[in-house]
Order: C-alpha cells, then sequence, then structure tokens
C-alpha cells in the first residue's frame, strides 16, 4: 500500500510518500506562503524520484489542524482534489502529530488558539509506538493542570508559548515518524463521488 501524505497547517509544507509503513521518501519546505506554486511540483518530484505514478497510489493522508487556516485549506483541497480524481481513499490525521517529540515518555504538544484557549495532545511515547490521551480544546487554567508531570513540553509557536507559561518547552521540529505510525494503525474510508469529509483544525490566526 502506498500512501501520500500532505501537510501545509504550519510554515513548512510536508510531502512524503509511505510504503508499507516506511517513508521512501519526503520532502519539507518553507513554503513562504507560496503554497500555491510549490505544493504540485513537489508532490510529482517525489512521485518521480521513486518512479510512482498517481495510479499507484492507493490513499491519501492529509493534516487538518491546527495551524494557520488558509495554508491547511491548500493542502486539503490538493488533497480532496486527488482523491476525488482518482477515487482515492482520503485520510485526516491532526497536524500536531508532525511535532511529537522523540523522547519516550509522556508529553504534551501544545497550541494556542484564535479563541484564547490551547489545542492540547497529550500522549505517551514507548520504544514501539505511542498512545494518545488527551486531543482537545482548553482553557489556560485547564492547560496548566493538564501539564504536571509531563517528561516533554513542545510548543508551537514556542515563542507564544514561552510567554505564556514559562516552563521548560521543547523547540518542535517537524518529522513524519508519527504521522506514520498513525496511519500504520488507521484504515482509511474507501471513496466515492461524494466529497469526501475533511472538517478542518482551525484554531489560530495564520
Amino acid at each position: 500500500m502506498t500512501q501520500l501524505i500532505i501537510d501545509t497547517s504550519s510554515e513548512d509544507s510536508l510531502v512524503a510518500l509511505l510504503l508499507d509503513g516506511e517513508i521512501i521518501a519526503s520532502c519539507t519546505r518553507r513554503h513562504a506562503n507560496q503554497l500555491s506554486r510549490t505544493l504540485m511540483p513537489d508532490i510529482q518530484s517525489l512521485l518521480l524520484e521513486k518512479g510512482i505514478t498517481l495510479t499507484e497510489i492507493t490513499s491519501i493522508a492529509v493534516g487538518i489542524g491546527p495551524g494557520s487556516y488558509t495554508g491547511t485549506r491548500v493542502g486539503v483541497a490538493v488533497a480532496r482534489a486527488l482523491s476525488y480524481a482518482r477515487s482515492l481513499p482520503l485520510v485526516n490525521f491532526c497536524s500536531l502529530l508532525a511535532f511529537l517529540p522523540a523522547q519516550l515518555g509522556s508529553f504534551a504538544c501544545v497550541m494556542p488558539s484564535r479563541t484564547g484557549d490551547f489545542f492540547l495532545l497529550k500522549g505517551t511515547a514507548s520504544k514501539k509506538c505511542f498512545t494518545i490521551d488527551t486531543a482537545q480544546l482548553v482553557s489556560l487554567s485547564a492547560l496548566t493542570a493538564s501539564l504536571e508531570n509531563i517528561d516533554t513540553l513542545v510548543a508551537k509557536p514556542l515563542e507564544e508559548m514561552k510567554r505564556t507559561l514559562p516552563l521548560p518547552w521543547t523547540t518542535p521540529t517537524a518529522t513524519f515518524d508519527s504521522i506514520a505510525n498513525f496511519l500504520t494503525l488507521s484504515t482509511p474510508t474507501p471513496s466515492s463521488n461524494d466529497t469526501p469529509e475533511t472538517d478542518l483544525i482551525y484554531l489560530h490566526s495564520p
């Protein structure tokens, strides 16, 4: 099974090919709000690099936020268009999966929302897998309580989180590992002529 992964919710666009649970090619680009010009060529370059055509793609996975609303919409629009054109299953994933820490133990990944609350993704990482215990929008008081006894704290964007909560935050770096793990455990939903469901998680300003 060959999956195309697309995520454009942050300042970096992430594109990768996943073959039987393994990332075989990837591209991370600082898109500088030029996604309409760079995303499709990046996808094409990855396919050419591995000698894979769109007819060999078995499903598409797309990050639905939280993140930049405009940026996320570009990636989702491309994923939905390809899914519709090729009648491919479409899988949604939380974009914060790209920023989960590599360290083992308990973790929390936090992003400030446009509403003044915070999107919280919390779980535990082991050598073989990770588990997500919490994925929700919480208030500042609830967030502070939720971060007790967490081994690794990741914030995106980091500087805003440093000002809001002066805790030992880790600088996030986008990777495909957690996304690949999630997709390996997810079952794609077959697509039809209907528009695939991809509700965005829109939680902070572009």
